[in-house]
């Protein structure tokens, strides 16, 4: 998981987790206001 702890090595893997994580979040709130 070194690769995952150091975002300067691989940004890109760090950018999908953020972004990901906030599609889960907004789809959340979209399901709960129906």
């Amino acid at each position: 998981m070194k690769w995952f702890m150091n975002p300067d090595n691989n940004p890109t893997i760090l950018v999908i987790a953020l972004v990901i994580a906030a599609l889960c979040v907004f789809a959340s709130f979209g399901a709960a206001n129906g």
